[in-house]
């Protein structure tokens, strides 16, 4: 225990914007500050950052994204009318799912700062783990003043 109280040592905790693994993080936190454990930093994992404008994920949240936009949207881009019309249901589904993930990330972040902890956030990588993604996991922790 004498270790873990050292000016030395700090707990670290790595979460998800979510709302279970926050909850978690922060309940954490908690019992570390009411061991009198030295807490460091909060590491939010697997980040995804928006890929529609803000304009596109407000009409997506509201369901007035529609099915006759996104066919245009795709006709302009090279996409078959036939193709685009097929493609346009599902696009709208998966926007309106985008656009909520946002707002939870953006609603977790905030539940977050409420610990006034320094914080670094990683990105999801979509092509998982290797060398490469822990090179560059571990730049943007330094980045982050973190390493």
């Amino acid at each position: 225990m004498r270790v873990m109280r050292s000016a030395s040592t700090k707990v670290h905790l790595v979460t998800l914007l979510e709302e279970m693994p926050v909850q978690e993080t922060i309940d954490g936190v908690y019992q570390l500050r009411d061991d009198a454990l030295p807490v460091g930093g909060i590491v939010v994992n697997q980040i995804q950052p928006p890929t529609l404008p803000e304009e596109s994920l407000a009409a997506a949240r509201a369901g007035k994204l529609t099915h006759a936009s996104i066919e245009r949207g795709l006709v302009g881009a090279g996409v078959a009318a036939s193709v685009a019309k097929k493609a346009a249901p599902g696009l709208a589904l998966e926007a309106r799912r985008h656009a909520e993930r946002v707002d939870l990330q953006r609603q977790e972040r905030q539940r977050l700062s409420t610990l006034k902890l320094p914080t670094a956030e990683l990105p999801y990588l979509s092509d998982g783990v290797d060398v490469g993604g822990l090179y560059e996991l571990a730049e943007r922790l330094k980045d982050q003043g973190f390493a």
